[in-house]
């Protein structure tokens, strides 16, 4: 134990006084006093307090020595300060002398120089570069960069090693200790504030996708700071994640329903589904108001506006080029004839920007065209492009997008028919008040006949031409949690046709399909496209090239006098070009015939039957019913070809 009449302690570099240990011997007593340490001697008796200050304290410790006396009654309260008074080493008073010689402990003037002056002699080869690298580490420990201030320090533990000296050693691994408390406090006091104000974040604005990552910082500073838990973090810590885990408690399931809606608004807006977008938005937006979340409602009102915003100019575009591709079908009204449910599209080009030098010869300049089919060809297209936007009774919204593959029907009598089957399951648990579903439909095909759920269409859907396609529009409602809305078409294809000439410097590009008309026999079909230069001039380089479907055999009724440059088969069809070259003011007709091949193999078979049965006639000398046989042969062909 210490004596009963004096006390000593040690100066903390975190500003506190560590109490010595018991002093029985000069020697003991003499080893507290270091160059580098603060001593505070406290005269029982006499309520007197020295502070002895070493020749080569570190500024950072020695900030402290304006407020030793206060220090020390917060430290140890049951000492009385009458007086306090600070020295520095070898400048001692003799009162202190007198004072600190206390049962039998007592120490010299003599004796305590001389400890120093060993302690200085000693460290004299690095005392400069100490002091140096000390000025250096209390630099960075008064800006608070403790990570460098402890790389010093530990330098000059190093130094203190190379000579044995215990005091530097102690008093910098001091140094140390505190610099690393600090560096903890201040990062904690740094994740504390930010956690703060992102819980303060969360509960204000409800931005729950940040719930988690909240609740993994706070945990893994929980973890931090299970040993270095000075100014009782912890408690502090544990609030904040008390606060969040009732916060989620108690809005868990309003929070997740606007994770929810921010998702597929989110999902909406990156496949342009801006109904979908706005009906969430407006949810949100309510479910704002009714729980007082003014930030939440500000920002989904701006999404809301933008939304808006996005969808009018969206509609208005579409307006516009619907509109202006109308207006230029109109004009192509003059040269081609165009079907019900159809939009021929037009491209224009400057000749110059398509070839460098396009032949004045007539047989070079189509070759040249020609080539230009490759890569504007009229599109033939399978599939049927389907969007519905679904909103159920209780508000819930949401937007699908598919394609949908029209098939060849396999049915029993052979016949050709194509279908595609549209639609949806509602997949909400209530009903749907209203859905819209929207099917584009490629030109290339003809509806022949719609139907929902197996049954007769009794009100038609909205059409619109579009640049892709005829959209149908259909409004359904009230369809019940889990029903099926089938809708089937029945198509059949048309015959496609590109037209390409020049006039006036100007490559035009025509698109266009045209129905296939039954006739009175079954399974046979007429196409007739008229082409008309009604412009007034010569076009240069006509090139016609007609798509004819597949399952069909045709044949050519007109024109007459004109042969097809090119007839290919492909998997889109037979492809028939038409290599016309200059045209006048004047009308070229053209009429195919289509039979399906189902309706062909009957007739071969019928041509077959009575080729045979004409020969036998022929074999048996029965030239009456050779030639009945053969006239019916005729007869039945010329059905096909009237």
């Amino acid at each position: 134990m210490q004596s009963s009449g004096l006390k000593i302690f040690r100066l903390k570099y975190r500003g506190s006084f560590e109490s010595c240990e018991e002093i029985e011997n000069p020697e003991m007593f003499l080893n507290y006093f270091s160059v580098v340490s603060i001593l505070a001697i406290y005269i029982v008796q006499q309520k007197r307090l020295y502070i002895w200050v070493g020749k080569y304290v570190s500024e950072s410790l020695k900030h402290y020595c304006a407020h030793v006396r206060e220090i020390v009654s917060k430290n140890f309260p049951e000492l009385r300060v009458l007086r306090n008074i600070t020295m520095e080493s070898k400048a001692e008073t003799e009162d202190f002398f007198k004072s600190i010689n206390i049962g039998g402990i007592s120490i010299t003037k003599e004796q305590l120089h001389k400890k120093i002056g060993n302690q200085e002699n000693k460290l004299l080869p690095i005392i400069s570069e100490i002091e140096e690298l000390k000025t250096k580490a209390d630099k960075y420990f008064f800006s608070e960069d403790y990570q460098k201030a402890i790389e010093i320090s530990e330098k000059i533990i190093e130094l203190g090693k190379t000579f044995d000296d215990k005091s530097i050693i102690l008093d910098q691994e001091d140094f140390i200790s505190e610099a690393k408390t600090r560096y903890i406090k201040t990062q904690l006091d740094l994740s504390l504030n930010e956690i703060t104000i992102l819980n303060q974040e969360l509960i204000k604005s409800w931005k729950i996708d940040k719930y988690n990552e909240i609740i993994s910082k706070i945990d893994n500073t929980l973890n931090i700071i299970k040993e270095n838990d000075t100014e009782n973090y912890k408690k502090k810590f544990e609030e904040l994640k008390s606060d969040l885990i009732e916060f989620k408690k108690n809005n868990e399931e309003i929070l997740n329903k606007i994770v929810t809606l921010e998702s597929r608004i989110n999902k909406s807006r990156e496949k342009s589904q801006i109904h979908a977008a706005i009906n969430n938005c407006e949810k949100i937006i309510k479910i704002s108001e009714e729980y007082k979340q003014p930030e939440i409602k500000e920002k989904y009102i701006l999404i809301l506006n933008e939304l808006k915003k996005e969808l009018e100019e969206k509609n208005k575009k579409k307006l516009i080029e619907s509109q202006q591709l109308i207006n230029k079908a109109k004009e192509l009204e003059k040269i081609i004839e165009v079907d019900e449910n159809t939009l021929p599209l037009i491209e224009e080009f400057s000749v110059n920007d398509l070839f460098e030098n396009l032949s004045k010869d007539v047989n070079e300049m189509l070759q040249q065209i020609g080539t230009l089919l490759e890569d504007h060809r009229v599109e033939i297209k399978n599939n049927i492009k389907t969007n519905a936007l679904l909103i159920s009774s209780s508000g819930e919204t949401f937007e699908l997008e598919k394609d949908i593959e029209i098939k060849k029907v396999n049915n029993e009598d052979e016949k050709l028919l194509y279908s595609a089957n549209s639609g949806f399951q509602n997949p909400f648990d209530d009903i749907i008040e209203e859905a819209i579903l929207t099917d584009l439909i490629p030109y290339n095909f003809e509806i022949t006949n719609m139907k929902i759920n197996k049954e007769e269409v009794k009100k038609l859907p909205e059409k619109t031409l579009t640049k892709e396609g005829l959209e149908l529009t259909w409004k359904l409602k009230n369809i019940q949690p889990k029903e099926n809305m089938d809708i089937n078409y029945d198509l059949r294809r048309r015959v496609s046709r590109t037209i390409i000439f020049v006039l006036e410097d100007q490559l035009k590009i025509i698109k266009t399909h045209s129905n296939l008309n039954p006739l009175k026999l079954e399974g046979l079909f007429e196409a007739k496209i008229p082409f008309n230069n009604s412009y007034g001039k010569i076009l240069d380089g006509l090139v016609i090239e007609d798509i004819i479907p597949l399952y069909y055999v045709n044949s050519i009724k007109e024109p007459k006098n004109i042969l097809p440059s090119e007839t290919v088969k492909t998997e889109k069809g037979d492809i028939i070009k038409w290599n016309i070259g200059n045209m006048e003011n004047a009308a070229l007709n053209y009429n195919y015939r289509l039979l399906e091949l189902y309706k062909f193999e009957e007739l071969k078979i019928k041509v077959k039957n009575l080729t045979k049965d004409g020969n036998k006639s022929l074999r048996d000398g029965n030239l009456t019913e050779t030639m009945q046989n053969y006239d019916k042969i005729i007869n039945e062909l010329m059905e096909f070809n009237k």
